[in-house]
């Protein structure tokens, strides 16, 4: 698995706009408009979800986020 200095903790702040724009800011990519391909990958110890996501048509939307579950 990848290090954790590859991955960005999760913020709300970019989330803005409709309950619409927001579910496609996250489902499909920003460069082509492709549906991403997401995985996950869970840490129950850490109390963490390490998520990766990656374009089906591009390589532009490429992400990795930390969530961090309460």
């Amino acid at each position: 698995m990848d290090s954790s200095e590859d991955y960005k903790f999760e913020t709300y702040e970019g989330y803005f706009g409709s309950a619409e724009d927001v579910t496609k800011s996250i489902n499909y990519c920003s460069s082509c408009g492709g549906r991403l391909t997401l995985s996950h990958y869970p840490d129950s110890g850490n109390l963490i979800v390490q998520e990766t996501s990656q374009c089906t048509s591009c390589d532009n939307g490429k992400m990795k986020v930390i969530h961090v579950l309460n």
